[in-house]
C-alpha cells in the first residue's frame, strides 16, 4: 500500500495530504485498489473523531518511511541458522516431552500460556546435577546409568517429586552407549540460565 501510494502521490507533502483526508473519509473514488479490492475486503472504516491531528501526522510519518525503516532492519539483520547436535535430537526425541525446555510463553498477544511438564524442567535438572556431580565425567556416568536404570534411591529429587511426577522409565533398548554419551554431552553443555 504504501509502495503503491507513493507512486501516486509527488511528495511527502501530498502523501501526507491523503492519508489525513482517506482515513477521516475513506471514499470508494478515493480508493488506490479500484471496485474489485473493496469488493473483497470492503472500504475501510472512517477513522474520525478515532485519531487527534497530531497520532495522524506520526502515523504518516511511520507509514512513509515504512520501507526504508524494514530495508535497514533487513540489512542489519543476520540469521544465524544454528546446527543441530546429535545430542539435542535425542533430547527432542527421547526426553524433551516430560522435560521442557520453557517455563513459558508469552504469546503475540500478551498472554502467558505456561507449559505444564510431566517431570523437573530440563534447566533446573541439569543444574542440580552439576552441582551434584562436579564434574563432566560424574555427570556423564550418572546419566549413563539413571537413564537405562533410574530408582528412587539415585534420584535428585527425593520422595517427593517421585509422588508428583512418578518415576522416569527407563530408556534401556531406546538408546545405546553412544547415544548416551551424546545425551550426556549435550545436558552437560546445556545454558541453564
Amino acid at each position: 500500500m504504501v509502495a503503491k501510494l507513493k507512486t501516486k502521490t509527488d511528495s511527502k507533502a501530498e502523501f501526507a495530504t491523503f492519508i489525513k483526508e482517506y482515513i477521516k473519509n475513506p471514499d470508494k473514488r478515493k480508493s488506490l485498489y479500484g471496485k474489485r479490492a473493496i469488493k473483497k475486503y470492503g472500504l475501510m472504516p472512517s477513522l474520525e473523531n478515532v485519531l487527534d491531528d497530531k497520532q495522524i501526522v506520526k502515523l504518516t510519518d511511520f507509514l512513509y518511511n515504512y520501507e526504508e525503516n524494514t530495508m535497514l532492519k533487513e540489512k542489519k539483520t543476520r540469521i544465524v541458522v544454528k546446527k543441530i547436535t546429535k545430542g539435542e535430537k535425542l533430547f527432542t526425541k527421547n526426553c524433551a516431552v516430560c522435560h521442557a525446555k520453557v517455563l513459558g510463553i508469552t504469546n503475540s498477544d500478551g498472554y502467558e500460556n505456561s507449559y505444564i511438564t510431566t517431570a523437573p524442567y530440563i534447566s533446573k535438572l541439569v543444574a542440580k546435577l552439576k552441582e551434584k556431580t562436579g564434574s563432566q565425567e560424574k555427570f556423564t556416568q550418572f546419566i549413563e546409568e539413571y537413564v537405562k536404570d533410574p530408582e528412587k534411591r539415585k534420584s535428585l529429587y527425593g520422595k517427593r517429586a517421585i509422588k508428583e511426577y512418578g518415576l522416569m522409565p527407563s530408556l534401556e533398548g531406546s538408546l545405546n552407549n553412544d547415544d548416551i554419551k551424546e545425551l550426556s554431552k549435550y545436558l552437560y553443555n546445556y545454558d541453564t540460565n
